[in-house]
């Protein structure tokens, strides 16, 4: 279910188009539900949100979909930001802190997004700490995408009982809006 209809990634200096508000989203929710689809889902996978109310219909709706279906597994990915701006506004931060990261089994920040959602700095020597606190926040599952030390790009997971890094490529180019193509794996 699409929650905006947008030209192209709001990291580009323009983009065109709508994003979706929280009775458009509850229409659409409301049409699964009378339907009996709600219940077939075994996943649900959260992207990009442009307006505050929307992003709290959909913590209700996944907090709705879990009691009734507690196998159904839900990734989050926080999109707040990147490359220093945030994409959203601040008080967005609560919201999945509180609301929505409780109800995940997986998040997928990137580095960004992980230093908004915990407060804390990251650096090669706190990456722990940091996935730490975001088990706290609820999910089972954590991984960073896209955490640069010393010019060298990593991805960072954790289970809460083991961590691992990978080491990416770097190519020396500005890719926007490709976090996705981790939670579509």
């Amino acid at each position: 279910m699409n929650t905006v209809q947008l030209s192209n990634h709001t990291g580009y200096p323009h983009f065109k188009g709508e994003r979706f508000n929280d009775k458009q989203l509850d229409t659409l929710f409301t049409g699964l539900e009378l339907n009996g689809f709600l219940s077939s889902y075994t996943h649900i996978l959260t992207g990009y949100v442009g307006q505050k109310g929307a992003l709290e219909k959909i913590r209700e709706w996944i907090h709705k979909i879990k009691q009734s279906h507690p196998q159904v597994f839900v990734l989050v990915d926080p999109v707040l930001g990147d490359n220093g701006k945030l994409y959203v506004p601040q008080e967005f931060v609560h919201i999945y802190k509180t609301g929505l990261l409780p109800l995940a089994d997986l998040i997928t920040p990137n580095g960004y997004e992980a230093q908004w959602l915990t407060g804390i700095e990251l650096s090669p020597d706190n990456v722990k700490q940091v996935l730490d606190q975001l088990h706290q926040m609820g999910p089972k599952r954590v991984v960073i995408t896209s955490i640069e030390f010393d010019g060298v790009l990593y991805i960072y997971g954790s289970d809460s009982t083991s961590v691992f890094r990978i080491r990416v490529p770097k190519i020396s180019y500005h890719f926007t809006g490709t976090g996705l193509q981790i939670d579509s794996r």
